[in-house]
């Protein structure tokens, strides 16, 4: 199965980033452009599918709502706000679901801020008898895949690729329409003062939450060199690892009371990088449900990792 997805993702990648070549913006404003931006993605990604995929397997093209990422199924959000789409003829004997945010970081691609965008996939296998979609879990993707959304001309087109690890396997940036590929690796800074963090608090449903949120991250402001929180979900995680030529800019990560699907596919590249990721009290979070809340704690290597735990440990759970 490795193989099929890892063809899957460079396939993908590369038809994506394809179908983005020739899109100008013109006269359109900033919702017409977020739009016409996703649509060119959607339309790579089933190409690729269509290309690379037998006919007689069929596709849960699933994605959460904005508003049940804010609000979680614990204040009311069931499972049907889920959304999912079916490409496939009927019946099909295997079914192969995708976690997909289209366009992640969709204010800042509409606004056109470079470097801040992607399209974030994660993949299942493909199986039989898959999992019906409110019932998924971290554990259940197998590849995760991010695609940069770079404006024309940023960088050049031979620098141009995406990310993609597979489970068990060492995380990759694959070049566009090349063979070629880099592995990732995290900064090697062990130091907290020598590196910075991403701190990401955004999506909570009052000003209470996320001041609580700002509150329990707070000791961290004492001890950590620099912090941001600025890009979409995937180019956060992604500014985590480097390859050769390229330094990793940042050493760690905070989620708080954040959405899970955020960190189905930067998981499976990250930890194919070497990263760490466990939650606020180093416990894994493979068992998480896609419209569950995370408190995620990441981090380059086992120094900063153990110094992100040792100040959010004792920080109590969060509404």
């Amino acid at each position: 199965m490795y193989e099929e997805l890892r063809l899957l993702a460079i396939a993908i990648g590369n038809r994506v980033h394809s179908s983005k070549f020739g899109l100008q913006r013109k006269q359109l404003n900033n919702q017409q452009w977020a739009d016409a931006l996703k649509d060119c993605c959607l339309r790579g990604i089933r190409g690729a599918l269509t290309q690379v995929l037998n006919p007689d397997i069929a596709i849960n093209f699933i994605t959460v709502p904005y508003h049940a990422r804010i609000v979680g199924k614990d204040k009311g959000i069931g499972s049907n706000e889920l959304m999912v789409d079916r490409w496939s003829p009927q019946p099909a004997p295997k079914t192969l679901s995708i976690l997909a945010d289209v366009v992640d970081g969709s204010w800042n691609a509409a606004c056109g801020v470079p470097w801040s965008a992607s399209t974030m996939l994660a993949f299942t296998d493909i199986v039989a008898d898959p999992i019906a979609p409110e019932d998924l879990c971290l554990k259940d993707f197998k590849c995760g895949l991010i695609i940069p959304l770079i404006d024309a001309g940023m960088p050049s087109e031979a620098e141009l690729g995406f990310y993609y690890g597979v489970e068990g396997h060492p995380a990759k940036f694959r070049y566009w329409n090349s063979s070629e590929e880099d592995a990732l690796a995290p900064t090697d800074m062990t130091a907290v003062r020598q590196t910075r963090l991403f701190l990401d608090l955004f999506t909570t449903e009052t000003y209470e939450s996320l001041a609580l949120s700002i509150a329990a991250v707070g000791p961290l402001i004492y001890d950590w060199a620099d912090f941001a929180r600025f890009y979409g979900a995937g180019m956060e995680l992604m500014s985590l690892v480097g390859r050769p030529g390229i330094t990793p800019g940042f050493g760690g990560y905070v989620a708080a009371n954040q959405k899970t699907d955020n960190l189905v596919s930067t998981k499976l590249i990250l930890e194919g990088a070497g990263l760490i990721v466990t939650n606020w009290w180093n416990e894994p979070i493979d068992n998480i449900n896609l419209l569950d809340r995370t408190y995620a704690a990441i981090a380059a290597n086992t120094p900063l990792h153990d110094n992100l735990i040792a100040h959010l440990s004792k920080t109590r759970r969060l509404p």
